[in-house]
């Protein structure tokens, strides 16, 4: 499923806040002392999960990091893979359009059905995660102190 949004930050805005991000994921889930010029193409890493009593593992690869161009990210796990990716084309010094797309690789049936099942809840999801993206970098960008008046 693909989406697009025009938004009202920068790429450089933009790929600051997914590496800033993703960095401190790393750091939470790999190793605390994991630095940021280690986070770049090619790098991968493991998570594991439990659910209910049945444990499993998700190897994530970063495929493409093209700063400030693209970023795609690869979560395989029982076979289907699940892929992330921004594609970034910068309309002028303050606006971006994201081409996001986020998709299932898989051979099993049940998962083939459910991702045709669910493709406008998904496609709702991911705008939604784009709108809350440009709304929190917004933010950073000019962080809004509220003053109660002596009124």
């Amino acid at each position: 499923m693909i989406v697009q949004k025009v938004m009202n930050i920068s790429n450089e805005e933009f790929f600051e806040y997914i590496m800033e991000n993703l960095h401190k994921e790393l750091q939470r889930i790999v190793s605390k002392d994991l630095k940021v010029e280690d986070v770049k193409e090619g790098y991968t890493f493991t998570r594991h999960f439990k659910r209910g009593k049945q444990e499993f593992e998700v190897k994530s690869e970063i495929r493409v990091l093209d700063i400030p161009n693209s970023y795609m990210l690869v979560m395989e796990t029982n076979g289907t893979e699940q892929i992330i990716s921004h594609i970034i084309r910068k309309i002028d010094d303050d606006h971006i359009e994201d081409t996001y797309e986020e998709d299932i690789i898989s051979n099993r049936f049940l998962v083939k059905l459910n991702k045709s099942m669910r493709s406008k809840a998904t496609k709702k999801k991911m705008i939604q995660t784009l709108d809350l993206l440009e709304q929190e970098i917004m933010n950073r960008r000019n962080p809004e102190t509220t003053e109660e008046s002596d009124d």
